[in-house]
C-alpha cells in the first residue's frame, strides 16, 4: 500500500476521505466539484512518459504535484494550499478539456525552474529573457523569445553558482478560474554568493473564459546585500474569449539589483473579439534599468494598445 499511495487513495474515494474533501471544499468556495477523477493529497510526480492520468479529472488537495512535459486532462482543481509545478529545466504544458480552478490559497508555480546562467551573461549580472538583466561587474545576455507565443525558459544570473530563471507554463483550457496565483518568477540572487537575479519565465494561456481575482507573475529575481544585477522580467501572453479577469493583475517586472535593476518583460493579451492585442511593459516604478530591445521581427506589427 505505501509504495503506491495514489492507488490507495483511489480505492478510498468512495469512503470517508472523499466525503470530507468534497464537503470541505463546497463550504469553503461554493464551487461545483467533479465527482470522479484522481485526487492527490500527498506529493506526487507525473513524469513526462507517465500517461496513466490522461483524460482524468485531476484534483490537488493540499499537496505538491510535479507535472513534467505535455499532458491532457479533463479538468484541474488546485485547492487547500496545493501547488502544481514542473522539474528544473523541464516544462508544464496542459491541454484541459474543461475547467482549471486555482483556489485563493493555491498556485501553479514554476519559479526558479528554468535555466541557470547562459552564454553572454558575465560577472554578477542578472539573467535576461523578456527583459534584460541588470549589469554588475560584467554584462547580461540579450533578450530572446517571442512576446506573442512565448515558450522559453528564463535564464539565471551570473556569479558563484548562479541563480535560475523561471520555468514554462502553457495552458490550453475551456475555462480558467484563477483565484490564487500563477507564478514563473526568477530566483533571487543570494548575497553571500554575489549572484545576479534570475529572469522571469513563461506563462502562455489560451482559454475560452478567463475569470477570477488572482494574479499572474513572471517577475525577475532581486538581490540584496552584496548581490549583483536584478533579473529581467519574463514573458506572459493571454488569449481569451470572454471573462472578468483584470489584465492589470499581470506582473512581468525586472528585479531590484545592487547597482542596476532588471528591465521589464512583455505582457501581451488579446480577446477573441479583438483584431489586434495589447502589449504592456511595466517595471512597477523601478528605474535604473539596462537598455532592452523589443526583439520582434522586421515585419510591421499592429497593436490595440502599447503601454510603456
Amino acid at each position: 500500500m505505501k509504495s503506491d499511495p495514489f492507488s490507495w487513495r483511489w480505492r478510498s474515494m468512495s469512503k470517508v476521505s472523499t466525503v470530507r474533501f468534497f464537503s470541505t471544499l463546497i463550504i469553503a468556495s461554493m464551487t461545483a466539484l467533479p465527482t470522479y477523477g484522481a485526487v492527490f493529497t500527498d506529493d506526487f510526480h507525473i513524469q513526462e512518459t507517465n500517461r496513466a492520468f490522461e483524460g482524468e479529472e485531476i484534483i490537488v488537495d493540499g499537496a505538491g504535484l510535479t507535472i513534467d512535459g505535455e499532458h491532457s486532462f479533463e479538468g484541474l482543481t488546485i485547492t487547500n494550499g496545493g501547488v502544481v509545478t514542473h522539474s528544473v529545466s523541464n516544462k508544464l504544458v496542459l491541454d484541459v478539456a474543461g475547467k482549471i480552478y486555482v483556489s485563493e490559497d493555491s498556485r501553479i508555480d514554476v519559479s526558479g525552474r528554468g535555466y541557470g546562467p547562459i552564454e553572454g551573461t558575465s560577472g554578477r549580472s542578472g539573467g535576461s529573457y523578456g527583459g534584460r538583466g541588470g549589469n554588475r561587474d560584467g554584462v547580461s545576455c540579450e533578450v530572446y523569445g517571442s512576446y506573442l507565443e512565448p515558450f522559453d525558459l528564463g535564464s539565471g544570473g551570473a556569479g558563484s553558482s548562479g541563480s535560475r530563471g523561471g520555468g514554462i507554463i502553457k495552458i490550453t483550457a475551456t475555462e480558467v478560474e484563477l483565484m490564487g496565483e500563477i507564478r514563473s518568477n526568477g530566483r533571487n540572487g543570494r548575497s553571500g554568493e554575489h549572484q545576479g537575479g534570475g529572469s522571469g519565465g513563461t506563462v502562455w494561456i489560451e482559454t475560452g473564459v478567463m475569470d477570477g481575482t488572482g494574479i499572474i507573475r513572471a517577475n525577475g529575481g532581486g538581490v540584496n546585500g552584496y548581490g549583483g544585477g536584478g533579473g529581467g522580467g519574463g514573458r506572459v501572453a493571454v488569449y481569451y474569449g470572454s471573462g472578468d479577469f483584470d489584465m492589470g493583475r499581470i506582473e512581468c517586472a525586472g528585479g531590484a539589483g545592487k547597482e542596476e535593476n532588471g528591465g521589464p518583460g512583455t505582457i501581451y493579451y488579446k480577446a477573441e473579439t479583438e483584431e489586434v492585442g495589447h502589449l504592456r511593459f511595466d517595471n512597477m516604478g523601478r528605474g535604473g534599468v539596462p537598455n532592452t530591445k523589443l526583439n520582434i521581427s522586421d515585419e510591421q506589427i499592429e497593436l490595440k494598445s502599447l503601454k510603456l
